[in-house]
């Protein structure tokens, strides 16, 4: 049975949450650059797959369930879950590449678990479902190359770099992304209360990844066509699978 905490607390988790989604989906232009990256030109076209990479995963993987959870939390402690695994993810991606600014995301989430009005239910999940589980557990063998790779790009930048990639830690947020997917993925496989919200969501983010390397393939970062080949049906088979399974098993 979920514990929720009712009176000031949870008016206190809905205000922060919410306006942390807010402010990290619209104020670094995550969630805005999952529409304005496709079509931007200038100096920002470079950055293309990097702007996009950064809405899959601030906008969708960190913003969206903050917002989202604003809403009856108790009910979708999923989305909790998915900001904890997406902020390890980050942190994990900032330690590989010595970017320790990255921990400032698991404080945010640890935050959000202080103050969440059901935090003694925030470990509950449902049956496993072995097909998203499996197919979590298979993305997460290229994707962790690929994340280690992009870490080591990020080690590899010179303290004062000039180089606008290295000054927006575009690496480590690829390599984040590229850890993220998987391990959210893995989580709405365990099908806490809201799983299948989680489930669009993290295929959403993979999709995104998908696209954005086979339509901007020149650019830095981008897989090469067969892994955002593989990226897109990885996407759309997840997405389908947790469609099915949330018809006969609601969440």
């Amino acid at each position: 049975m979920t514990q929720a905490v009712a009176g000031p607390g949870r008016t206190a988790f809905r205000w922060t949450t919410i306006v942390l989604g807010v402010a990290l989906g619209i104020g670094t232009f995550a969630l805005v650059g999952l529409v304005s990256a496709w079509f931007v030109g200038g100096e920002r076209e470079i950055h293309r797959v990097h702007d996009l990479a950064w809405g899959a995963l601030g906008g969708l993987l960190l913003a969206l369930p903050m917002i989202l959870q604003g809403w009856s939390p108790e009910r979708r402690v999923a989305l909790m879950q998915q900001i904890v695994l997406a902020s390890v993810a980050v942190t994990v991606a900032g330690l590989l590449s010595d970017n320790l600014i990255m921990l400032v995301t698991l404080a945010i989430a640890a935050l959000l678990i202080w103050l969440h009005p059901a935090r003694g239910s925030l470990l509950a999940r449902g049956p496993l479902h072995p097909g998203l589980a499996a197919l979590a557990v298979v993305a997460a063998v290229p994707l962790v190359v690929y994340a280690l790779g992009q870490t080591e790009i990020a080690r590899a930048c010179p303290p004062g770099d000039i180089d606008p990639h290295c000054q927006e830690l575009h690496w480590t947020m690829m390599s984040a992304l590229a850890l993220g997917i998987p391990l959210v993925g893995l989580g709405a496989a365990l099908r806490a209360p809201g799983w299948r919200m989680v489930a669009r969501i993290v295929a959403g983010a993979a999709l995104v990844l998908g696209l954005a390397s086979l339509v901007l393939p020149e650019h830095v970062s981008a897989l090469d066509t067969v892994w955002a080949a593989v990226t897109i049906a990885g996407a759309l088979a997840y997405a389908g699978m947790a469609e099915w399974a949330g018809r006969r098993s609601p969440g």
